[in-house]
């Protein structure tokens, strides 16, 4: 398990409660809240991201969230549009993620960007995680079809 000196919140239902238990396996201070209100309630000076999953009251959650310079938010939704991907952003979020097969992956990957942000770690050292730790999360599929590639 990874220690990290900051916290990770996710606030959401369903899929939060799954990022929550793929989280929770590889690093600590990591924190599951099924409503908007207990997450700002229990925000820490440590808390440096914070996953939101797209609900009726996670906009306001946004707008709140952005009062704090210091924390990331990585917005997760459905939603394909442009429109609600642009708002959101606009809104506060660094970073917007589909609810899809290539989830944990995603969200992974912009923990590892944040990363980077936070303990000052050169892009080109990154490739290394881009390409060797994270390969388990990719989708089955993806999987087979780049072993079919290599043999082929």
């Amino acid at each position: 398990m990874e220690s990290v000196p900051y916290s990770i919140f996710i606030v959401g239902k369903n899929r939060g409660r799954g990022v929550y238990r793929v989280l929770s396996k590889k690093r600590n201070n990591i924190y599951y809240f099924s409503s908007e209100e207990d997450c700002l309630k229990s925000l820490k000076p440590h808390t440096r991201i914070v996953i939101i999953e797209d609900s009726s009251k996670s906009m306001a959650l946004l707008e709140e969230l952005r009062k704090f310079p210091t924390i990331y938010t990585i917005f997760l939704s459905n939603q394909k549009s442009f429109s609600n991907m642009i708002n959101v952003v606009r809104r506060g979020a660094c970073d917007y993620i589909l609810k899809d097969s290539y989830l944990y992956f995603s969200i992974l990957r912009s923990i590892k960007k944040v990363d980077g942000i936070y303990f000052n770690i050169e892009p080109s050292s990154q490739v290394y995680f881009d390409t060797c730790s994270l390969k388990e999360y990719y989708p089955v599929r993806f999987r087979i079809a780049n072993w079919i590639s290599r043999v082929i």
